[in-house]
């Protein structure tokens, strides 16, 4: 059965506490490793979605659950159309001082998922990740 939270944006702070809170609760069950990728590229996604809107009438919903042997998180929220999957990948062969800044978070939740897929409907950025859940 999959745990929701919604969010009405009221601070950055505020928002960030609520959804990690959520997200660590809701994960509890997971392998310590598995839970660790997980927040870790859920922190990645949900920080640019409260850092890149202007949080006026900002709705963020956050779904965690389990189905066909995948622990997912889906993450929708209604700011700006944002397609995370159309990012360049950074060149990490650079060093940190050479690279150009952004795109380290899209990049590391690319290696940790399993199944990541994006759409836009009715106004509102789906973002979907996951993990196989027997591993």
């Amino acid at each position: 059965m999959a745990e929701v939270l919604t969010i009405n944006s009221t601070s950055f702070n505020e928002d960030y506490e609520k959804g990690m809170a959520f997200t660590e609760s809701a994960l509890e069950y997971v392998s310590p490793k598995k839970r660790n990728n997980i927040i870790l590229a859920f922190e990645e996604v949900f920080v640019n979605v409260l850092q890149y809107n202007d949080g006026s009438n900002l709705k963020i919903t956050i779904e965690i659950g389990e189905k066909d042997g995948i622990i997912y998180v889906k993450i929708e929220d209604n700011g700006d159309k944002f397609n995370p999957l159309l990012s360049k990948d950074p060149d990490i062969s650079l060093d940190a001082d050479d690279r150009e800044i952004g795109g380290l978070g899209v990049f590391l939740l690319k290696q940790i998922s399993d199944y990541i897929e994006y759409k836009y409907y009715d106004g509102r950025n789906i973002l979907t990740f996951g993990v196989k859940a027997d591993e």
